[in-house]
């Protein structure tokens, strides 16, 4: 959650994800749908709920957990695709990434631990449409037994 953010502000969230078990599991991440909710009071507050079509995220996963975007790192782009470091971090509309899901993103062993990174910024060019808005979404994690996974390997 952030509070009072304005055009050209930056930032970012961590979030350890921990495989508590004793074998190895595929994790999947599932974004909700955005929720957007206009502002209502301040000189500019229109009643549009535009952050989530103005704020930009990127989300990566920090397999090392050193917390920034190095080599091996996954990211994950808002039309449900995977991409690696050296890469630039891909940042795109927060509303692009509602409903989007990664199956499986990377195999986490038991005991394995990795962060969940998720830069935002508001890009300067943004106007006073955003006053006093809020957008909230929820973010799922699965690990999937890879024992329950079905065989993708290309017979001979």
């Amino acid at each position: 959650q952030f509070s009072n953010v304005v055009p050209g502000n930056s930032g970012s969230s961590r979030n350890r994800l921990i495989n508590a078990g004793n074998q190895s599991g595929q994790l999947g991440v599932y974004f909700s749908e955005v929720t957007n909710t206009p502002g209502t009071t301040g000189e500019y507050a229109d009643n549009s709920g535009d952050l989530g079509a103005k704020a930009e995220i990127a989300v990566y996963i920090d397999l090392d957990a050193s917390g920034s975007w190095n080599s091996g790192d996954i990211g994950l782009k808002s039309d449900g695709t995977i991409y690696h470091n050296p890469m630039a971090l891909d940042y795109a509309a927060l509303n692009g990434y509602g409903g989007v899901k990664w199956d499986v993103v990377v195999t986490m062993l038991a005991s394995a631990e990795v962060n969940v990174i998720i830069m935002w910024r508001i890009p300067i060019t943004v106007g006073n449409e955003i006053q006093g808005d809020s957008a909230s979404f929820d973010i799922t994690f699965a690990l999937k037994s890879a024992l329950s996974v079905p065989d993708r390997s290309v017979p001979n």
